[in-house]
């Protein structure tokens, strides 16, 4: 599936933004090239993004960065990170 970005809510602003996102998606796909494209104007570089897929009854979190960003070309590319 895509992003939709009605489920994505900045939880706050400034130089890193954190974001939570929701989707059935499951988290491989939500990792997956070019899934945030459809938000490169809404996202910034270094974005915290916290996932939450919730796929066929079982639910999974993890946490995503905002490795790269590009809106001249509309190309978002996320890692995860794990927070310790």
């Amino acid at each position: 599936m895509a992003l939709d970005g009605t489920y994505l809510y900045r939880q706050t602003t400034g130089i890193v933004g954190v974001l939570i996102y929701h989707t059935a998606d499951s988290k491989a796909t939500v990792k997956g090239a070019n899934y945030f494209n459809n938000s490169v104007d809404d996202l910034n570089l270094y974005d915290i993004i916290h996932i939450v897929c919730a796929t066929g009854g079982t639910v999974v979190l993890s946490t995503l960065v905002v490795s790269a960003l590009n809106r001249t070309t509309g190309v978002v590319t996320v890692t995860e990170n794990d927070l310790a």
